[in-house]
């Protein structure tokens, strides 16, 4: 049932360009997807042994965690389609370049890892968290509003910021997100979480790759304004994922300190 739910939802993103969101098609593979899992749900809960004990859900700042890492992981996924595309269309860098763009940001992401774990010891999630969210959004923001093309320099800058973001919250939420769970349920909690992140990129890319070839389809003749303009269309719907990510963190926080006041 998890593999149907998956793959419906993953083949429904990506055929969405060819047959429009609502149409019969993508709609019927949005509800087999939604009939599967929570078929998968219910029998997890009915079952002596499951695959996956879904009571994690059950705990709110776990779930919201949750979703918040899977957003970081969509956004992560969508720019990494979105910046070679761009450069290689609209601004003409040839292939080797524009996959270039991405490996600075790449690069600072992996070494603010560690001291991301540091500050976790030493002040808490919230304050590695909210600066990652707040990284994130800001770069998002840049992407969306920039208003001319973007050079392969602004790329890059952008793009540092949401690699600060990534790198000072990704690790972060997880550990925090389990934290939140009983010991008994954190290797459920944790397979939940990795395996819902890789889904969260497969549907990243499918879902802007469409919002692309949507735009490019609706102008055939330009391709480079196509899919700047698809671009754009993009960059606003992970500007959205990303308010998500922080509406998401502030209310786990909230619930932390409501539950122990001690730790606000």
């Amino acid at each position: 049932m998890l593999i149907i739910g998956f793959s419906s939802l993953i083949f429904a993103t990506s055929i969405a360009s060819d047959f429009g969101w609502f149409s019969i098609e993508v709609l019927a593979l949005f509800a087999i997807c939604l009939i599967a899992l929570t078929a998968f749900y219910k029998q997890s809960l009915n079952s002596s042994t499951p695959l996956l004990r879904v009571q994690i859900f059950r705990y709110l700042p776990y779930t919201l965690s949750t979703a918040s890492l899977l957003l970081v992981g969509f956004i992560c996924l969508g720019l990494g389609f979105l910046i070679p595309n761009y450069a290689q269309l609209v601004s003409h860098t040839d292939a080797f370049t524009a996959g270039c763009l991405l490996l600075p940001g790449c690069i600072i992401g992996a070494m603010l890892a560690p001291i991301s774990g540091r500050l976790l010891d030493k002040f808490g999630a919230q304050r590695p968290i909210l600066l990652g969210n707040a990284s994130i959004l800001l770069s998002v923001i840049c992407y969306s509003l920039y208003p001319g093309e973007l050079s392969s320099l602004l790329f890059i800058v952008f793009y540092l910021f949401f690699a600060f973001g990534q790198g000072f919250s990704m690790g972060t939420i997880m550990t925090n997100g389990l934290s939140q769970l009983p010991e008994e349920l954190n290797a459920d909690g944790n397979a939940a979480m990795n395996t819902l992140l890789q889904l969260a990129g497969a549907v990243g890319t499918a879902v802007i790759s469409t919002i692309v070839a949507t735009a490019q389809a609706a102008e055939p003749t330009n391709i480079a304004h196509a899919t700047m303009l698809g671009s754009r269309h993009g960059f606003f719907v992970l500007t959205v994922s990303a308010v998500l990510i922080l509406c998401c963190s502030l209310k786990v926080f909230a619930l932390i300190k409501k539950k122990n006041p001690a730790h606000a």
